[in-house]
């Protein structure tokens, strides 16, 4: 109750100035290996921040996976979080949104965890069959698809209607920079790194009709 009146002023002004709310992002990571006690206070910090968001009338939450080596352990762990956070999710009805992440190889960006789209659906499937309802969706970052030479097209095709939410953003396929679209090109600065051709004929495609969100905060860095 008393984190619901933190946010009353938010609300009020939503309601005032006729804004809605896409989409919110909890804080991350939720779980480090062997620490176990703030795993707990994490799991029960974003449980709380589902009832703030239906209270402020935000429909989805995106928590990020849990990113290993080990696969088979990263796999356990994520189960473990998301079925944690399943109960709340159908109490407050706001979807819990996972993200294709990437993580760094000599150098390199590779897919991690929910980093293609057949691992996504797979995670998916899995959950809201438990569920028995759509309690958990995806949020597709471009930016990492790209970082990870994904086909995006061929991505978002695949995802078909799990796909929730969207992280729109640039880079030049090495660095994550949250630049605005378009703005990243190659060969005598003609071609985008990014295929936005792709990216929009398959929104098209599966009929998207969920907001476009733009994580370009960096391109408006002075």
């Amino acid at each position: 109750e008393d984190l619901l009146e933190h946010y009353r002023p938010v609300k009020e002004a939503k309601e005032r100035h006729g804004i809605s709310f896409g989409q919110a992002h909890a804080p991350f990571p939720v779980y480090v290996d062997g620490r176990e006690e703030e795993n707990e206070y994490l799991m029960q910090m974003v449980e709380k921040e589902l009832a703030i968001m239906q209270y402020l009338g935000c429909p989805a939450l995106v928590v990020h996976p849990y990113c290993s080596e080990d696969k088979q352990h990263e796999k356990e762990v994520n189960l473990a979080i998301y079925r944690r956070l399943m109960p709340a999710a159908k109490k407050y009805g706001v979807k819990v949104c996972l993200e294709n992440m990437f993580r760094v190889i000599n150098g390199r960006c590779v897919a991690a965890a929910c980093g293609t789209a057949e691992e996504a659906c797979w995670y998916l499937d899995t959950l809201n069959e438990e569920a028995g309802e759509e309690v958990f969706g995806y949020c597709f970052d471009v930016g990492h698809a790209n970082l990870c030479s994904r086909d995006i097209h061929q991505e978002l095709l695949t995802l078909g209607h799990r796909l929730t939410i969207l992280h729109i953003h640039d880079n030049d396929g090495f660095y994550d920079l949250h630049q605005i679209p378009y703005t990243q090109k190659h060969d005598w600065e003609k071609i985008p790194w990014t295929d936005w051709e792709g990216f929009i004929t398959a929104l098209k495609e599966i009929d998207y009709q969920g907001t476009l969100n733009f994580e370009t905060y960096a391109g408006l860095k002075g």
